[in-house]
């Protein structure tokens, strides 16, 4: 028995096949496009919740950035210690509110501002409510508060130029925890 397959036969055959093949790679291509898409939306909202993060922390930095000099004597201070007591501590808020959102910013950031953080803290018993003092602990602690500064400003250079990488974000970060952790 010979089995002769027409050319119409074999042209719907291969219609056939064409058309599966398309659709399955239409249903594998739809699948990535999902996960990229959804991969995306993911990246986009940790870049944002570390936008917020570091905004907190340039805006701690452009109040550093005041400095006040001192024509008596010749010393620098920074522009809040030339208030009460309750204007210092006001300051420090946007200091705070990095630190509560520590967990979208790096590691070295972090380190920048628990360093900062602790130098504001020490002063913290040493201010009060006459002005005067106030600008006295200013210029005692200029120079270190200056160069923590300086320590956070390097770091949110440094992590702002690859903010966009957040999967390397993500391994630093579950490596610097993993090591905080032993």
């Amino acid at each position: 028995m010979e089995l002769h397959l027409s050319t119409e036969y074999i042209v719907a055959i291969i219609s056939l096949a064409g058309v599966i093949l398309s659709a399955i790679v239409a249903y594998f291509t739809s699948i990535n496009t999902q996960k990229n898409s959804y991969r995306n939306e993911y990246y986009k909202t940790i870049i944002q919740k570390r936008l917020d993060a570091y905004n907190f922390i340039d805006t701690q930095l452009m109040v550093m950035r005041v400095t006040m000099y001192d024509n008596d004597d010749g010393k620098y201070y920074h522009m809040f210690f030339d208030n009460e007591g309750t204007k210092y501590f006001e300051y420090q808020n946007n200091l705070t509110q990095a630190n509560i959102r520590s967990i979208w910013i790096s590691a070295d950031m972090l380190d920048a501002i628990i360093a900062l953080s602790r130098i504001f803290y020490e002063i913290s018993d040493k201010i009060t409510d006459d002005k005067e003092d106030n600008i006295k602990v200013g210029k005692a602690y200029y120079d270190r508060l200056r160069n923590a500064q300086i320590k956070v400003s390097k770091a949110l250079v440094t992590d702002i130029a690859d903010l966009y990488d957040v999967e390397s974000f993500i391994k630093r970060k579950k490596d610097a925890y993993n090591k905080r952790s032993k």
